[in-house]
This record gives structure tokens, C-alpha cells and sequence, in this order.
């Protein structure tokens, strides 16, 4: 049966203007092809969708190209009006790759006189005999383009976050991760040669001062996101001024004409390029195109920005490290809870293969509906308000219908009712605020179908990805995390949701500015005394695997919820290897195997043998994907979070600080690996730290990590990156190197420094 004719007229009738359908036959036909098409629901499909192009089409009116995007359109109007839930015609696009090299002769060009620019940096600096300290800072922002890598925004924002104590007196720099972020979080890089002789000369008593106070009004550190853009736009016109005059004297003494880089910014986009024919890689070179960086670990020493000297004076009682504590749960609560043994995260409800279309239809109806009752000032009276909440909630029932009780959808449309009707917001501005929030990126994700679990980890991922795939400006990428925080924070507070996640929804962030929500991270020296109180009282069948879920999660970063679902069957053990099979999780990335004995060290994986045939004892007679690795003594059955890691955590805490939660091995494992992956390939590179003499940093240990990836992943002559990177994401479970590197890899900067100094010819470790 077709849809009801009447309906549809009534539906269309006021976009028949906008439309262009105001000619009566194409109107006619129209709505006869529409009619048509759709069921009696008013769903089209695709085949329906492909009948409807066909009988629509008249070449006379307008090519295929430009009838597929009017249709689109008149579809798209349609789904609003929530009657309606029609597919939309595919238009592709082709994006074009990434690259780091010159895609046309204009851009090879551009990238020729820069380099020519850079080479007459100095010869230009010496033959002033005036120069003075903005010379050198102008000097200094060039290089760091050129030599380091840094695109022309976060040159920028550096010189206006700078101070001199972020500089190191070996020429470390502690660079902002974003320049809005005021959590004292910072990537620290030590630059080439070329770039630290260009420093101005350090003022006595310098502390507090800017480095780039020369060029600003003032000295003083900006302490708001107000006062640091009013600082990147004086700093954007100087060097655009100074740059026009340095171009000016190369063209002429050069004689040159015209054989220059036109304006500051070409010339960083150009200039930020060179390195890569020197010899860093392109990973690295992409890390300073733009904000954010990445958080180094930071510790209450005040010893930030030497690798080498961050865990020099840690010990197991220092709580200066850790975020806020964590609400405790007592050990007896929960002790007894249990779960069958077995995969987590499967979905009781399949997913429609257009869920995130018809996700978004539904938020598009209940903007349109609200449309329907707002006033002249685009806000809804208040004699609109049970209509309002009528149709949120027949929206909201239409939404629990589609699969999910507990979605993004519902969350949105009751954050949007409460924006509209206790906040007084317009309808324009909530529907900008759904067009950021529900992405096809974000929609597409199946982390956004049940909200009630989610940690930090995972808002740290989904937050990461999407801005990420969306590749916004950075004022639409701030823009996008007020939104999102704020809609999180509602369904933490009003809905109980998001109940696990504690850091990251803490507090508002000034400004939307990244912030990561733990930059501190466990030492091996940690982990080997918190493991031994452990191992000393493992008699106790509950200090035994509290040992052993310990050691996965700082060498082998398996998630809480993930070692709570292990069984004995995902435990494959031999005289040599022992692998750890992670069958299931929160998404599809999260299905993984770990090579257990290339990460961790003898002793921990012996204990974690031991209990796994403990266990096995106790259970002779049961298949072992039917006995939990980690439950209460006689019972196969598993132990859920309150039964396994509160407990532990709550050992842990007077050892290691009240700070501390199992998220927190996760990025410890993924900090220390990617400086053993580095060490593996430059074993001088391993005396410069302070943990040199630990068992990750071994021969035997380092000897092992070819079992972690694909051949050659992390043994790339380019250096740690590209696909080690990728290789690493996908051992901890992550879809992309991009949420790893931002928000779990807090040792890049002694990395980096050391990836530059050998590309640059200086002397690695050396601190000259």
C-alpha cells in the first residue's frame, strides 16, 4: 500500500515554495512519484529511493547531478517534519589523501623558497647590526617551523604561552597543549641547534616572564582564553609585518623578484614541511601541525621537562601525582556480586542498519516541532510547555522503540527539552547545538547506543575521534566540546548515567579547551613494590588474582570490564608464551590478542599461570570458557567491577595514592611502551632514562617486542611511528593512533626530542 495522498500534501504543502514547485503539473507529479514510493508508515527505502529518482527525473529542468541534490534536499525537509523517514540519495565525495609532499608545482615552489628563506635566516641576522631581541624571537619562530615541524597556529600559541620557566636551561621547551588550557599540562620538546641560539638572552629573575614579551604589551602571562587570543593576534600581526620585511630584504638582496613566499602564513605551511628532508618522519612532523599536543607526564616534583629527571624522586607513598580521589566503595559492598563468565558488550537488541539516519530524523522532528510552537524571538511561552513535553516524550518513545533505551538520542532530546524550557535557549540555537553533537561520525559509532557504562576512557575516545574525523577549525573544535560536555554532564546528572566516569566530566573546561583528564602515570618501581605486597599475601586466594589483574592491567592495558569477562579459555599458556585473548568489548576494536610474555616481565607472568591453574583445580570437570578467571573460590562464576576492582583499588591506593584508578595502567602501559619501542631501536637512547636499569628496559626485554606487531612495525628505519603507532593502538584496543597518541602517550616528549636531535646530526642524549 502507498502513503495516504492527503497527508502528503499537507506534509509538502509548505515547502512547496522553496522547493520550486509551484508549477502545478510537477507538482502533480511529484507528489504521485512520492505517494507512491513511500509505505504506509511514510518509510522509503532504497529501492523505493532509486523508483523515485527515476519517475521525478526530467532532463529538460535540470541535469542528473543537480536533480539527485534537489531531491536530497526535498527529502531532507521531509524527514523534519517527523511524518516521514526517507533514505537520502548517496553523493560522494572524494576526499583527497593527507600528504606531507607537494601535490602541485605551486606548492613545490612554495616549499623551494622557503627553504631558501630558512638558509638566508642567518646570514639576514648577522648582517643587522641593530637586531634585537624581537629579531631573534622572529628568527626563533621561523626555525621552529622549519626545523621542528610546527604549523603556523601552534608557533603561535606557544609564543604566547611561553615563559621562561617552560624553558629548560638545556633549551627544553614545555609547549601548551592547547593554548586556552591552563592545567599546566604541556608537551615538552627539545629543538635542534638551530632553533635554541635563537632565544632571546634570558632576563635575570626571569620566572614568570613571557618570551616573547619583546613583541607584547606586556610581560605577564595571560590568565584567561580571553586574554590569550588578545596575544596571538598581536603576535599573528607582528609576524606577518616582521615576515613581509624579511621577505622583502631576501628578494632584494637576493635578486630574486618575486621568488618569495607570499605572507607569514603561507610560509609556515610551506616551511613546516622541510624537516622531512632532513630526515624526520612524517608522523612526528604531523604531530605540531596543529593543537592539541599531547600531555607529558607530569609529576609534584615540579620536574616536568626532563625525562630523566620526572621519576627521580618518586616513591610508592607519593600522593602529589594523582587526581582527586575517587568515591570509595566499601570492601564489602559488592564483594559478592558476579556475573556469568564470558564476552562483554553484546547488545541484547541488533542495531538497524540505519540507525544513525533515523537517529538524526528524530532530532530533526523535534526541532521542527518546536519550530511549530516558538514565539516571534524564537523561544518557547510558556503556554507551549506541555505541548512541548508531549512530543518530547512521543519522541522519546519513538526512540526507545528504534532499539536502545539508553542512546544518544534519548539524552539529546531530554537535554533539549530542558535547554528550551528551563534555560529559555531559541530553537535556531539548540538545532546549531544538535548539528555539532550528531555527527554521521558520531552517530556511526556503537559506543553511543548505551551510555549507562561509560568511563573516561571511553569519552576520551569518542570525544577524540570525532574531532579527529571532523577536522574542525579550532574554534569549531571548542565550540563542539562545550556542547558535548555540557550534554554528558547532564545525562551524569540528571539521567544517573555516564556513572563510571569521574575525571573527565569533573569540571567545565575554560574556554572548551583540551584538557587531559590524568597526565600522572605508575613507574615499574611502582608497580614491582605494589605487585609484591600483593604477592606476599597471595595464600589468600583474593590477594592472588587482585596480583594478577594488576599485572594485566599495567603490561598488557586491559581494560576493568575486560578482565572481569576473562575466562580460562582465554588464556593460552605454554612453556614459553602465554597470550591473552580479549573476545569481545565495547567496540569492535577492542577484539584483540596480547602477547602476554613479550610485555611482562618473568616473575608477574609466572604468578599469573600459577593462579590461572589454581583455578583450574578447583573446576576440573568445567569446559574452561565456562569458568571465570577471576571469581570467588568454589564458585566459577566471575566477579563484576565491585567484586574484583574496587577491592583492589582499595589496596592499592595507600601504596601507590588515593588518586589511583585501573584506567590509570592503561596509560601508564601505553607510555612506557612507546619509550621501549623507541629504546628497541635505539638502545643509547635507553641511558638517558632514569628507568634504564628496570626489566622493560632489558636486552631480553626489549629483544621480545617484535611479537607485539605486523613484520617491520615497529622496527620502521623511518623511526617510532606511522605504523608502530597503529600497531600499539590496536593493542590496547584502540581503533586509531590518534585517541593513543593524545590521551594515553604521556612519554612523546623525550621521544620527540631524540627523533629531532638524530634527524638534525646533533648527538642523541646529549644535554650540550
Amino acid at each position: 500500500m502507498s502513503f495516504d495522498r492527503a497527508t502528503l500534501i499537507e506534509t509538502l504543502q509548505p515547502e512547496r515554495r522553496a522547493l520550486g514547485l509551484e508549477d502545478a503539473a510537477h507538482w502533480e507529479r511529484v507528489v504521485d512519484a512520492l505517494a507512491a514510493a513511500l509505505d504506509e508508515q511514510g518509510r522509503l527505502d532504497a529501492p523505493g529511493l532509486r523508483a523515485l529518482e527515476q519517475a521525478t527525473f526530467d532532463p529538460q529542468r535540470r541535469s542528473r547531478r543537480r536533480h539527485r541534490a534537489w531531491l536530497r534536499r526535498l527529502l531532507q525537509r521531509l524527514n523534519q517534519t517527523g511524518r516521514i523517514e526517507a533514505v537520502l540519495p548517496v553523493t560522494p565525495i572524494l576526499e583527497p589523501r593527507p600528504s606531507t609532499l607537494a601535490v602541485s608545482p605551486e606548492q613545490l615552489r612554495c616549499q623551494i623558497t622557503a627553504a631558501a628563506l630558512d638558509a638566508y635566516l642567518d646570514p639576514w641576522l648577522r648582517g643587522r647590526t641593530d637586531a634585537d631581541p624581537a629579531d631573534l624571537l622572529f628568527a626563533l619562530a621561523v626555525r621552529l617551523t622549519t626545523r621542528v615541524g610546527m604549523g603556523e597556529r601552534v608557533v603561535v600559541g606557544t609564543l604566547a604561552r611561553l615563559r621562561w620557566a617552560d624553558v629548560d636551561r638545556d633549551g627544553t621547551l614545555a609547549l601548551p597543549i592547547e593554548p586556552t588550557d591552563f592545567s599546566g599540562a604541556v608537551h615538552p620538546v627539545r629543538p635542534p641547534k638551530a632553533c635554541r641560539k635563537h632565544l632571546p638572552p634570558r632576563p635575570r629573575a626571569a620566572g614568570d616572564r613571557l618570551v616573547a614579551a619583546p613583541v607584547l604589551v606586556s610581560a605577564t602571562p595571560p590568565d584567561d582564553a580571553a586574554a590569550v587570543r588578545a596575544y596571538e593576534r598581536m603576535l599573528r600581526r607582528w609576524l606577518r609585518d616582521a615576515f613581509a620585511a624579511f621577505a622583502a630584504d631576501f628578494e632584494r638582496e637576493r635578486r630574486a623578484p618575486g621568488a618569495t613566499v607570499r605572507g607569514w602564513q603561507r610560509f609556515a605551511h610551506a616551511g613546516r614541511l622541510l624537516p622531512l628532508a632532513y630526515g624526520v618522519p612524517a608522523a612526528w612532523v604531523e604531530l605540531l601541525a596543529a593543537f592539541p599536543l599531547p600531555a607529558a607526564a607530569r609529576t609534584g616534583t615540579g620536574a616536568r621537562l626532563d625525562w630523566s629527571v620526572q621519576t627521580a624522586q618518586r616513591r610508592p607513598g607519593d600522593r602529589l601525582l594523582r587526581p582527586a580521589p575517587h568515591p570509595r566503595t566499601g570492601a564489602g559492598e559488592g564483594a559478592v556480586e558476579r556475573q556469568q563468565p564470558g564476552p562483554i558488550g553484546d547488545h541484547p537488541m541488533p542495531r538497524p542498519e540505519d540507525w544513525p539516519r533515523r537517529a538524526r530524523n528524530l532530532l530533526d522532528a523535534f526541532i521542527a516541532r518546536m519550530r511549530a510552537l516558538q514565539t516571534g524571538r524564537g523561544t518557547l511561552p510558556a503556554r507551549a510547555r506541555e505541548d512541548a513535553l508531549a512530543a518530547c516524550k512521543a519522541l522519546l518513545e519513538r526512540a526507545d522503540a528504534l532499539s536502545y533505551p539508553a542512546s544518544i538520542v534519548q539524552l539529546a532530546l531530554g537535554w533539549g527539552a530542558d535547554k528550551l524550557l528551563r534555560d529559555g535557549v531559541k530553537v535556531q540555537t539548540l538545532a546549531d547545538y544538535y548539528s555539532r553533537i550528531a555527527s554521521p561520525e558520531l552517530l556511526g559509532m556503537e559506543e553511543v547506543l548505551d551510555l549507562r557504562d561509560w568511563d573516561d576512557e571511553t569519552i576520551e575516545e569518542v570525544t577524540g575521534c570525532v574531532v579527529a574525523a571532523r577536522r574542525w577549525s579550532p574554534r569549531s573544535a571548542e565550540h563542539f566540546r562545550t556542547t558535548w560536555f555540557e550534554l554528558l554532564r547532564y545525562g551524569q546528572q540528571a539521567g544517573g548515567w555516564l556513572a563510571e566516569a569521574e575525571f573527565a566530566l569533573s569540571t567545565p573546561r575554560e574556554g572548551a579547551a583540551h584538557a587531559p583528564a590524568r597526565t600522572a602515570i605508575v613507574t615499574p618501581a611502582e608497580f614491582e613494590y605494589a605487585h609484591g605486597v600483593l604477592v606476599s599475601r597471595e595464600h589468600d586466594a583474593r590477594y592472588a588474582q587482585w596480583a594478577a589483574a594488576l599485572t594485566l592491567g599495567f603490561y598488557a592495558g586491559v581494560r576493568a570490564s575486560e578482565v572481569c569477562a576473562l575466562t580460562l579459555g582465554d588464556l593460552f599458556v605454554d612453556a614459553t608464551e602465554c597470550w591473552v585473548e580479549i573476545r569481545s568489548g565495547k567496540t569492535p576494536a577492542a577484539r584483540r590478542r596480547i602477547p602476554l610474555h613479550a610485555l611482562a616481565p618473568p616473575g608477574p607472568m609466572a604468578q599469573i599461570k600459577g593462579w590461572a591453574q589454581r583455578r583450574r583445580q578447583q573446576f576440573p570437570q568445567e569446559r574452561a570458557q565456562d569458568v571465570a578467571l577471576f571469581g570467588p573460590e568454589g564458585n566459577a562464576r566471575g566477579y563484576r567491577h565491585h567484586g574484583l576492582i574496587a577491592p583492589l583499588l582499595e589496596v592499592l591506593r595507600p601504596i601507590l595514592g588515593e588518586g589511583v584508578d585501573f584506567h590509570l595502567l592503561r596509560h601508564s602501559m601505553v607510555s612506557w611502551l612507546l619509550l621501549r619501542g623507541h629504546a628497541a631501536q635505539h638502545r643509547d637512547f635507553r641511558d638517558q632514562l632514569l628507568e634504564r636499569d628496570a626489566w622493560m628496559f632489558s636486552d631480553t626485554a626489549l629483544d621480545r617486542l617484535p611479537a607485539l606487531r605486523q613484520p617491520e612495525a615497529l622496527a620502521s628505519t623511518e623511526g617510532l611511528g606511522g605504523e608502530a603507532w597503529l600497531a600499539l593502538a590496536k593493542l590496547v584496543g584502540h581503533r586509531d593512533p590518534g585517541t593513543l597518541l593524545l590521551y594515553y602517550g604521556h612519554s612523546l616528549g623525550p621521544i620527540h626530542s631524540d627523533v629531532l636531535a638524530r634527524a638534525w646530526g646533533g648527538r642523541p642524549g646529549s644535554r650540550s
